[in-house]
């Protein structure tokens, strides 16, 4: 299977190998060996002489660099096409030559913004002409598909070239279709996965900081075991002169010697609260019940 993509790309290759498009087709195949690229390959043949007939390429990738880059080789190919046009979300390109037809499509989100989409399309010159296709007594040809996985499917046309064309905008299609939905469900698992990623990171952030200031609190000689296990129990609410109310555990009230002084004093297993009033006249009221942290 990868000895007949490499052919057919190798037989491509030979027949934009002096292309008015070159820069695009180079670049276009670097992309190709990206692992951040979703590449689908998609050739018909002709099925007496099996020789190529056409060829596309669906990329689908999220790089704005890689979108950046096909833009300046749009930009410097230009005055090679045949036919040029641009929107506000997609633009298109179309070479000739005595091979034949060659079209690039570029698409992009929102203001120019991922997701990309690159679809490019080969068409020989032969391709219309049906004595070179098949004779009136053909019961149809086949097109061969290739996934980004390097798997491939068969898919039976009629011998009209309005048929023929159909059928592989209808597989493109499909294809497309499944690339992108893969692509939204690989952005989807991610996303969750940066989601659970910072809340556990969150979560030991404070484990660590609790460790280490149980760590400190315990290593301070000024304070009785009877006071650190007051104030693991203790909530605390301060109200200032102006009646704003600030809530805290005691436990970060270690620069409050009043509070501190009173956890000292207070029995492990007392149920009560304590009223303290600064000099500030503010007011400080020690929960033993309600405990923050």
């Amino acid at each position: 299977m990868a000895r007949t993509i490499i052919s057919a790309i190798a037989l491509l290759c030979i027949a934009i190998s002096a292309s008015a498009q070159a820069k695009i087709d180079k670049y276009i195949e670097d992309m190709e060996k990206r692992p951040d690229v979703e590449t689908t390959y998609t050739e018909r043949r002709a099925p007496r002489k099996k020789k190529l007939v056409r060829i596309s390429r669906i990329m689908n990738f999220q790089n704005p660099k890689y979108y950046q880059q096909l833009l300046k080789a749009f930009e410097d190919e230009r005055d090679n096409t045949v036919s040029a046009s641009k929107t506000d979300k997609m633009m298109t390109y179309r070479f000739e030559n005595n091979k034949g037809t060659s079209t690039y499509s570029l698409t992009w989100g929102q203001g120019y913004s991922a997701p990309y989409t690159l679809v490019m399309s080969w068409r020989s010159q032969d391709a219309d002409d049906q004595s070179y296709i098949d004779d009136e007594h053909s019961t149809g040809s086949e097109i061969l598909v290739f996934d980004s996985f390097g798997c491939n499917t068969k898919v039976s046309t009629s011998t009209s070239t309005n048929s023929y064309q159909k059928q592989a905008d209808k597989a493109n299609k499909k294809l497309a279709a499944m690339a992108r939905k893969r692509a939204a469900e690989a952005r989807k698992q991610a996303c969750e996965a940066r989601k659970k990623a910072a809340k556990a990171s969150k979560q030991a952030a404070d484990a660590q900081k609790r460790a280490e200031r149980t760590r400190g609190y315990s290593a301070d000689c000024k304070y009785s075991e009877r006071a650190y296990q007051n104030a693991l129990r203790a909530s605390c609410r301060t109200i200032s002169p102006a009646g704003q109310v600030r809530e805290f555990s005691a436990f970060d009230a270690m620069d409050n010697s009043s509070i501190w002084e009173h956890l000292e004093k207070t029995d492990v297993n007392a149920n009560c609260i304590v009223t303290i009033t600064e000099v500030s006249g503010a007011t400080t009221i020690i929960d033993m019940k309600s405990p923050l942290i």
